[in-house]
């Protein structure tokens, strides 16, 4: 039985943010917070699944539909959610349906807007948008998404700074020789073919790429919403310098082996790397990986950014190979 058998009238729609880390994704989440009212005057219900508006929950429902745990403890720790064993992974599946009918029925006849980081998350496998799509299909009649993509070099430094915050000392070729730049051609068109190319919105975080060189300002274009007059966001997640970046991996390297192996350990670790950021003065030399180094070097991507952006049935062309 449909999750909607009992529901007369046709089923709503969603718009999904597919937030890859690092794009921008708190700003808008903050703005669009801050703003839930006006931004429900206009035709979008954004609301929290649990206890912030971070969505963290459709990560574990995801996850839960493809019969897999979310086992990394850093995303547990990163977004709040307890999970001892499929029991209290099942729980928290159950809780989000309640909570999403809930927002549904509250909405009248809104839209809803969806938001979360690590949907986007760019090393993702065909099946994980499959179970996704599939799973928000039996609660709305049509879903539509948007990504932001951000050149692949960027990306990285970003990457690598955000797991130095949560604990991890690696250097710069240590990250490089683990993680490969993410194919961007890959992640549009496994999204496109479980959602249909025209759903499936990509757009460019470069500043001459933006609305009037604003992210919050080009997700309302990308939205519908008109963002006159309404309260912004302060400055999230700051670009490091090279000193703060040393200072970081020099505290990870000699506490992270004594309070990596737990919870509260990481909190610690965590809340530890926080205080050096702001105890240590930036310089003027803002973290940045050095130019190609051979094919190890993320820098061999940029045009592929670049390709995979557009809107509609370009994506099928965009994303094709060269």
């Amino acid at each position: 039985m449909s999750i909607h058998s009992a529901q007369t009238g046709p089923m709503p729609g969603a718009l999904v943010h597919l937030g890859l880390p690092k794009t921008g994704s708190t700003s808008i989440q903050s703005f669009l917070a801050a703003n839930r009212a006006a931004v429900r005057a206009q035709g979008l219900a954004y609301e929290p699944l649990g206890r912030s508006f971070n969505h963290a929950e459709l990560l574990v429902v995801t996850r839960h539909r493809m019969g897999l745990m979310v086992d990394d403890p850093v995303l547990r720790d990163r977004f709040g959610i307890r999970l001892r064993n499929r029991d209290d992974q099942a729980a928290v599946v159950a809780r989000t349906e309640a909570r999403l009918r809930g927002i549904i029925a509250g909405a009248g006849g809104a839209r809803v807007l969806l938001s979360c980081e690590m949907l986007g998350w760019p090393y993702r496998a065909p099946a994980f948008a499959r179970a996704f799509h599939d799973w928000l299909s039996e609660f709305f009649g049509e879903v539509r998404y948007v990504a932001y993509l951000r050149a692949q070099d960027r990306w990285m430094e970003s990457e690598y700074f955000q797991r130095l915050k949560h604990g991890q000392s690696h250097t710069v070729a240590e990250f490089l020789a683990k993680l490969d730049p993410p194919n961007y051609l890959r992640l549009a068109r496994n999204w496109a073919a479980v959602a249909g190319p025209d759903a499936l919105q990509l757009r460019l975080l470069e500043p001459d790429a933006l609305k009037e060189r604003d992210i919050v300002t080009d997700f309302c274009a990308a939205a519908g919403l008109d963002p006159t007059g309404l309260s912004r966001p302060g400055a999230v997640n700051a670009r490091a310098s090279m000193r703060q970046v040393a200072a970081l991996r020099r505290v990870n390297a000699a506490l992270g082996p004594m309070l990596s192996g737990s919870g509260p350990g990481r909190t610690v670790l965590r809340g530890l790397g926080e205080g050096t950021l702001r105890l240590v003065p930036a310089d003027t030399r803002r973290m940045e990986f050095p130019p190609a180094r051979g094919t190890g070097s993320p820098r061999r991507w940029p045009t592929a950014t670049r390709r995979c952006a557009g809107r509609g049935s370009r994506i099928v062309r965009a994303c094709s190979p060269a």
